[in-house]
């Protein structure tokens, strides 16, 4: 008996493509696929989660968006540079989870594309 996987709504950013809300199935093939290789979790305020290639440097790919996550005294702000392809989603119990209402205003304040 074999189980679908689910489908999840994710904020896809894209070089060189505006920023579109999509649906993918939440299999390690597709989310591999949209971000062009093995991926890396970055996790965000407000139990959002970032997903990316964890090669993107060291693969040259370009600056695709700045990520500023606050973070505690003294630190004041956490800068990511993503490099590639990523999308942002939500966490629930360690699995990935689709974006809710209101959550495109929430990234929007934390990622600043660059392509």
């Amino acid at each position: 008996m074999s189980t679908k996987p689910k489908k999840i709504n994710v904020i896809y950013y894209r070089a060189g493509h505006p920023v579109e809300l999509c649906q993918i199935e939440d299999t390690l093939q597709d989310v591999q696929h949209l971000v062009g290789g093995f991926i890396e979790h970055v996790t965000l305020p407000h139990g959002l989660s970032l997903v990316c290639n964890e090669e993107g440097r060291l693969l040259d790919l370009p600056v695709t968006a700045i990520v500023t996550i606050p973070a505690n005294p003294p630190f004041g702000v956490i800068r990511h540079h993503i490099h590639g392809n990523f999308f942002v989603c939500r966490s629930k119990d360690c699995e990935f989870a689709s974006v809710q209402e209101g959550d495109m205003d929430l990234v929007r304040e934390m990622v600043i594309p660059v392509s």
